[in-house]
């Protein structure tokens, strides 16, 4: 019975890097990017924390699209922000401009959005400790 309840509980949990990123983000990431790196894991006794990492790679167009909407749901220039602008910086390339939204939804929990200019990428981070 435990095995079967197992299975389950890890077939309904199966998440896409896409559908992640647009819910996580806010913002409309087009079909047509390129997961370059997904990761959706979980750890403790009971699995109650959780890692989520997803970069997605867009082609030019469709990333100035991505940081218009950004710029207008309120994302914050990676150079002039304070608040959480280290964990952004550290997912930019060196140099690089780029913009990102950090959400913490309770004390030990956080979303990390960042676009790097640079590699037309879209990075999702998310933490549930």
């Amino acid at each position: 019975m435990l095995l079967v309840a197992q299975i389950g509980v890890q077939a309904s949990c199966s998440r896409s890097p896409l559908a992640i990123a647009r819910w996580k983000s806010g913002l409309r990431v087009p079909s047509n990017a390129r997961v370059l790196e997904f990761r959706d894991e979980s750890s403790g006794a009971f699995g109650q924390d959780l890692y989520t990492r997803v970069v997605l790679q867009l082609d030019t167009a469709d990333f100035a699209a991505l940081a218009s909407q950004a710029r207008r749901a309120g994302y914050l220039d990676v150079e002039g922000a304070a608040r959480g602008a280290a964990e952004a910086r550290a997912e930019l390339t060196a140099g690089s401009r780029g913009f990102y939204q950090l959400r913490r939804d309770t004390p030990s929990s956080y979303v990390l959005s960042v676009l790097d200019e640079s590699r037309s990428r879209v990075v999702i981070v998310m933490l549930i400790l």
